[in-house]
């Protein structure tokens, strides 16, 4: 409780300050409670319904054709992971599958579709209904062909079956025991093949994804069913050295591949790619929750305090067990919780008589605890426990990890990322090797053809911007390699700061005059920078109290500031003893929610606090000054040249707002967990500042209903700040997959033409949208077919753009590498238009979004996302830390069990309302 890592009393979940109840008046709703689901499907019907009839007609218009080929730049060749695919196959057919088992171990049957019986069932493991169709495939001496997804259905390249339902009775393992099943299967419908090449010759204008499915499957089939291939979705993991590496804390990467086949300008293609996963590792339990609760495995024995309970159950809740009691038994459990007894104090009723769980294993299984004072696993039911020792439970191999921890999710990309050359050489082995298309029995009978070689395709190299620092001063060259350094230059638009102070979360003994000589250099960056600071002394510093919230102690810093420099303060900047999220939440929850004070937030070790300084302390102030004055509201760099030359012609004469939106679903496997949306707007026609406005919605709910309203208000806050309206917006929408561009077209792109109608009523102001959707999980990647044009990571080099053969048939999108490679191999981003009213040509739109991508406010490098969409992500993780009662603040609920706990949004203090506070 308290103030998490800086705290030492009990309270709230989130720090407060001592007049938390005055400050929360005046800033009107404090909390934003989140939708259930329910609340969220009317909301958004709501919003539909009451759209203006010129907003609805959105919804029906067709999206842009490609408008020509970016052709202002270098031309180059480019090879890309993706495998050309021919299909002989004129149609396939379609089956429905579904598998029962009944359980007669007093657990509710289970099945394929839900139901059993005519009542609910849980649904079968992936793993099971495979090796419950290979026994069938192999009672019945089915021919190779059918191919099955794991689920509900299965295709084949002719009519093997009746087309009525046949049921056939098999047994196959569940769980390490021998079960019966029924199996019933019948013919859906056949499935056009020949629809993907209407598809793609723009003869249809829907895909069939019907078709991808069913050669998608057919594809993977004998992966799913290799022997020492371990499936996991698409992605595909084969034992043998270096294909596993460890990550810590009780978890390993394994290492492996993805395929997916896709419909492409050229034709169809097989996108293979590396794939990189955590998983826990295969270890006694007794390890594995020793490390989760911070002790060492033999004082397990002495039990655990309720923080360590709290701790292990969050790490071990839902892990499958294997117990190995019994000599042979591969039966597997799900760790439901933990008792707070150990085994030797755990009372049961047994045949009339209170035993211990200890006393009963000696009796019943001549097995001595080692541990009898560690606490049990419940691998039972809250109705029905079954406890079992700790020592006697190893967990399962290959269970994903729920969350990284900080020091885990720094070095995933250290232990996954493969050199440009070497991921080259791993996807052509995965595709001629382990998968071995070319000899496989169902790719032949299905009449497909796998070209074992890369894709070549045409590339374009755009040049780079110049940029604007200090007005009046040279342009800078940024050159080829997409980096550029802070020396010598001025901000386009420094602020002035007249008060601020600092907040120390550290030792003050061990830290206080290192602090002090970081903060002397701190300012001497921030002065040569343009940044006005009070000169002649250093800002005042306020040491945190362990008795003393985190709020409070920010509070006593501002007061420090106002008493030494007769203002309130504008900025307190915040040394963390480490970059841990919880007292990082604290402070942000406290500045950004109640306080209203701009917070720079800084590692001690990470600029020689209390430590040797690893890096350049130069380098990381001044990557702090980029950060301080965006946040206060100046301008660190803009594109050269008038605006008229640096933006396309179409909105270059007009004022206009680039916006971003952005979700961030949960990233643990929480059920309730709610998703955080983000809309951010530029202000300015140097595109530097954003504004954003962050909404809570429904779990793991892609669109935004709240577009309308946070549209609305942002076109206000523009109206506010240019005494006009723009008269084009260009939107990047990050985070939405193929699958839901549809329902994006449908239900979000409305609410901007319906907010524009808000602004001013009456339809006179209608300006000219364009949607464009950002993506980054992707599976494709592009290499420089010569050597001599890469970068020296072996990456195609920033402004590298490929806009035919592997993108969309005939739609305007294009794949954009703007960032120079630090570790591994490039992922370029992928656009994809959605809606164009604004008529831009393919070199007009692609050249200013990889324009935009050197603006970004908090480093001196092109970023790989174009800066709209990369802060409306920024602003939505801020808006996650806003978040109360979210799975990784309140634990409490996983050991006892109890039922969803009701998520709150802590609202945005107004004096942070017009700043870019969240970057």
């Amino acid at each position: 409780g308290g103030g998490g890592r800086g705290g030492g009393r009990g309270g709230p979940t989130f720090s407060q300050p001592r007049d938390r109840a005055s400050r929360v008046e005046a800033t009107g709703d404090a909390l934003l409670a989140m939708p259930t689901e329910i609340e969220a499907q009317q909301e958004t019907e709501r919003m539909l319904a009451n759209l203006p009839a010129a907003a609805q007609a959105i919804t029906l218009m067709s999206r842009p054709m490609r408008p020509g080929k970016v052709t202002q730049g270098k031309a180059i060749k480019i090879r890309a992971n993706h495998f050309k695919v021919e299909c002989k196959l004129p149609e396939a057919q379609h089956w429905d599958v579904e598998i029962e088992v009944e359980r007669f171990d007093g657990k509710p049957a289970m099945s394929t579709s839900g139901v059993a019986g005519g009542v609910a069932a849980k649904a079968l493991p992936t793993s099971v209904c495979r090796e419950v169709m290979k026994e069938v495939a192999a009672k019945q001496r089915w021919a190779p062909g059918w191919a099955y997804d794991g689920r509900k259905s299965m295709y084949s390249p002719n009519m093997f079956l009746p087309q009525h339902e046949t049921t056939y009775q098999v047994k196959a393992s569940d769980q390490g025991r021998d079960r019966p099943f029924l199996v019933k299967i019948k013919w859906v419908n056949s499935v056009n093949i020949n629809a993907l090449m209407q598809y793609i010759k723009r003869q249809l204008q829907q895909i069939p994804q019907d078709a991808i499915q069913a050669l998608d499957v057919a594809l993977m089939h004998a992966l799913n069913y290799a022997p020492q291939c371990t499936p996991f979705g698409r992605n595909f993991f084969f034992e043998g050295p270096g294909n596993c590496k460890p990550l810590g804390m009780g978890a390993e990467v394994w290492l492996g591949f993805s395929q997916s086949l896709r419909a492409c300008a050229t034709g169809l293609t097989l996108n293979v790619d590396v794939a990189s996963t955590a998983f826990v590792s295969a270890q006694p339990m007794v390890e594995y929750v020793a490390r989760a609760a911070g002790v060492r495995p033999d004082l397990i024995n002495q039990g655990l305090s309720g923080n360590q309970l709290r701790a292990a159950t969050k790490a071990a809740l839902k892990l499958q067990v294997v117990a190995t009691h019994i000599q042979g038994s591969k039966r597997k459990y799900k760790v439901r919780g933990f008792t707070n007894l150990g085994a030797n104090r755990m009372m049961f009723d047994c045949d009339g008589t209170q035993k211990s769980v200890a006393d009963y294993f000696e009796e019943k299984y001549h097995l001595r605890l080692r541990m009898p004072g560690a606490v049990c696993l419940n691998v039972g039911s809250k109705t029905r426990q079954n406890w079992l020792p700790m020592e006697v439970c190893n967990i399962c191999p290959g269970q994903r990890v729920k969350k990284l921890d900080p020091q885990q999710a720094s070095q995933m990309p250290k232990l996954a990322g493969t050199p440009p050359d070497v991921r080259q050489k791993v996807i052509s082995n995965a595709v001629n090797e382990l998968a071995n298309l070319g000899r496989d029995p169902t790719v032949q009978q299905w009449g497909l053809k796998v070209d074992g070689r890369m894709m070549e395709v045409d590339g374009v190299v755009i040049p780079p911007p110049n940029l604007q620092y200090k007005e009046g001063a040279p342009p800078v060259n940024t050159g080829t390699t997409g980096s550029w350094n802070l020396r010598q230059v001025i901000f386009n638009r420094g602020v002035r700061v007249q008060s601020w102070a600092v907040a120390a979360f550290t030792d003050p003994h061990r830290s206080g005059e290192d602090l002090r000589m970081m903060l002397v250099d701190q300012c001497k960056q921030l002065h040569s920078c343009g940044v006005e600071i009070p000169q002649g002394t250093l800002p005042p510093v306020v040491f945190h109290h362990p008795a003393n919230f985190v709020g409070e102690t920010l509070e006593d810093a501002m007061t420090a500031a106002k008493k030494q420099f007769k203002v309130d303060p504008t900025l307190l900047m915040v040394c963390l003893p480490t970059n841990g999220t919880d007292l990082y939440r604290e402070v942000k929850r406290a500045s950004d929610g109640i306080l209203g004070v701009v917070t720079q937030c800084f590692v001690a070790g990470k600029c020689g606090i209390g430590a040797p300084m690893k890096g350049n302390r130069a380098q990381y102030c001044a990557n702090v000054a980029m950060k301080i004055n965006a946040k206060l509201g100046g301008i660190n760099v803009r594109l050269a040249g008038s605006s008229k030359l640096a933006f396309p012609p179409q909105i270059s004469s007009a004022p206009f707002m680039l916006m971003g939106a952005d979700v961030t679903h949960p990233t643990s496997f929480s059920e309730t967990e709610p998703s955080i949306a983000s809309v951010v707007a530029s202000m300015d026609a140097a595109t530097a500042c954003y504004l954003t406005r962050t909404m809570i919605q429904g779990h793991r709910v892609e669109v935004i209903p709240g577009m309308r309203r946070a549209t609305a208000d942002l076109l206000t806050e523009f109206y506010r700040k240019n005494q006009r309206l723009p008269a084009a917006i260009i939107m990047y929408r990050d985070g939405v997959a193929e699958g839901q561009f549809e329902e994006v077209q449908k239900k979000e792109i409305p609410q901007i033409h319906a907010a524009c109608e808000d602004v001013k009523p009456g339809g006179s102001y209608r300006p000219k949208v364009t949607f464009i959707i950002v993506q980054k999980r992707h599976h494709t990647r592009i290499f420089p077919a010569n050597p001599r044009e890469a970068d020296r990571t072996g990456n195609v080099i920033p402004g590298t753009v490929v806009d035919g053969s592997i993108v969309h048939p005939y739609e305007f999108s294009w794949f954009l590498n703007s960032h120079a490679g630090l570790q591994g191999t490039n992922r370029p981003t992928h656009y994809h238009v959605l809606l164009d009213e604004n008529k831009f040509t393919a070199d007009g739109l692609v050249a200013m979004t990889y324009k935009l991508c050197y603006l970004f406010c908090r480093c001196t490098r092109s970023v790989s996302v174009c800066p709209p969409a990369y802060y409306a992500h920024l602003a939505a993780m801020r808006g996650r830390l806003m978040c109360l009662h979210t799975d990784d603040s309140d634990t409490a609920s996983m050991s006892s069990g109890g039922g969803p706990k009701p998520v709150e949004l802590i609202s945005v203090h107004q004096n942070l309302k017009r700043s870019m506070f969240y970057v």
